[in-house]
């Protein structure tokens, strides 16, 4: 069984990989201004 620190630090992993795609797509696509729908779909599975 996974204890409370373990899972923080999957959580911290995780929420670090979205920010930097959300990064990515930023700098790629360009910005600010860009719809949240540009983030949706770039990232959407």
């Amino acid at each position: 069984m996974e204890s409370n620190a373990e899972r923080i630090d999957k959580l911290n992993s995780l929420s670090g990989q979205i920010l930097d795609s959300a990064i990515e797509v930023h700098r790629v696509l360009g910005g600010p201004g860009l719809l949240e729908v540009v983030y949706e779909e770039a990232l959407a599975p």
